[in-house]
């Protein structure tokens, strides 16, 4: 089944945590029918969920957490489709995959400096 070698190919490409820049890492999480895909700047650190994987018979939806998502702390999510038939999948995809990560972490940075910044405002006398 096609479903079942696009699986492979994710778990063989990145595996449960992988690097794709330096101190950006990525936890793939297969176990479901629809993948997580989780965010942080260390193997070792706190990961932040940015999307989900839905791997079809024909394409691969992606759904990322969107900026104002992350800011708000909504649920908000953009959908994107990458089908198997288009001569640039998988590496458009992965490409996608991985400037999709590199933002969201770079937002969940800004969001908790900023919860910070607050803190100590409301706290400072």
């Amino acid at each position: 089944m096609v479903v079942d070698v696009i699986r492979e190919m994710l778990e063989e490409r990145w595996g449960d945590v992988f690097e794709i820049a330096e101190r950006t890492w990525v936890s793939f999480d297969s176990s479901r029918s629809w993948s997580s895909l989780l965010v942080s700047e260390c193997p070792g650190g706190s990961f932040h969920f940015f999307a989900k994987l839905f791997v079809g018979d024909a394409a691969i939806v992606f759904r990322c957490r969107t900026v104002c998502s992350i800011f708000h702390r909504t649920t908000e999510e953009e959908s994107f489709v990458f089908e198997y038939c288009d001569p640039s999948f998988p590496d458009n995809f992965f490409e996608f995959v991985n400037r999709s990560a590199i933002n969201s972490l770079k937002c969940y940075k800004l969001e908790h400096q900023r919860a910070w910044n607050r803190y100590r405002r409301e706290h400072s006398s």
